[in-house]
């Protein structure tokens, strides 16, 4: 105890000091380091929520635009069999008579390119239809987590409308 009051410090004021100062972090800890590291671990994982929801939409996309190159493949394949037919079929007939093989090859070739317009409006039409449904179901899920519930309800009520004329179109 002497050699404290020689260097001028008092050993019950020290004690005081040591408690205050563990007190001081105690408080710290509780009421301001552990709020400020939960509320961070809440957005870093919404933040994971988002990016895994973002890589979740960009993998479905690729997929659609997949299956759109594997469906125009396969319609232009069969437009060239349908157009390799017309021909075999004009050349036989214009052998025979050329004047009504001329006439008849030029309506299969007309038919063959109405048909494939016409597959080919329905399949853009299903593809807009299940893009549309995709694209709903990413709100869905999205929405919620980044925009307020009024946000929410008027973007929904936005995407039903255009969804409707889509699939009235």
């Amino acid at each position: 105890m002497e050699k404290f009051s020689q260097f001028g410090i008092e050993p019950v004021l020290l004690a005081a000091q040591i408690i205050n100062f563990i007190i001081l972090i105690y408080l710290l800890k509780r009421f301001l380091y552990k709020p400020i590291l939960d509320l961070l671990k809440k957005r870093e994982e919404k933040i994971k929520q988002g990016l895994s929801a973002a890589a979740a939409g960009e993998e479905l996309l690729e997929k659609t635009k997949e299956e759109e190159k594997k469906i125009l493949s396969i319609a232009a394949e069969e437009a060239s069999l349908l157009l390799a037919q017309s021909r075999q079929r004009g050349t036989k007939l214009e052998e025979e008579i050329t004047s009504t093989a001329k006439e008849k090859s030029q309506q299969l070739i007309q038919e063959a390119q109405s048909q494939l317009e016409e597959e080919r409006r329905l399949m853009e039409k299903a593809l807009e239809k299940q893009t549309a449904h995709a694209a709903i179901g990413i709100l869905e899920k999205l929405l919620p987590k980044i925009l307020s519930r009024e946000d929410h309800l008027h973007i929904l009520e936005n995407s039903e409308k255009l969804l409707k004329r889509v699939l009235t179109a």
